[in-house]
């Protein structure tokens, strides 16, 4: 996957993402390479390092989700995820909005 195209999925900022990338690779948990298809950019894959943590990652979230939700019943848990997956819909919909507006005023 490339760099932009993670930044995309994980709604960040390609600078972040550029960062994030570099501590990962610091680290051993990623690998980059060339890209096939596009001699300019560059492919990143996870290493046997982070596919081994990745188990324990996942436990780790599921701790600190139990933890946040805490004293939600189900059907509020299923309320709240509806919710705030609206609010993100809106936010990308405002997000999107804005960067046409941007470029349509730009010389």
């Amino acid at each position: 996957m490339t760099r932009p195209l993670l930044a995309r999925t994980a709604n960040v900022e390609q600078p972040t993402m550029a960062k994030l990338l570099t501590r990962m690779e610091r680290d051993g948990l990623i690998e980059t390479a060339p890209h096939p298809g596009d001699r300019r950019a560059r492919q990143a894959s996870l290493t046997r390092k982070a596919r081994a943590a990745f188990p324990r990652g996942l436990a780790a979230l599921a701790e600190a989700e139990g933890q946040v939700l805490r004293g939600l019943s189900k059907s509020e848990r299923a309320l709240l995820d509806s919710l705030l997956r609206r609010v993100l819909t809106n936010t990308e919909a405002l997000n999107a909005t804005s960067e046409q507006t941007c470029q349509e005023s730009s010389p």
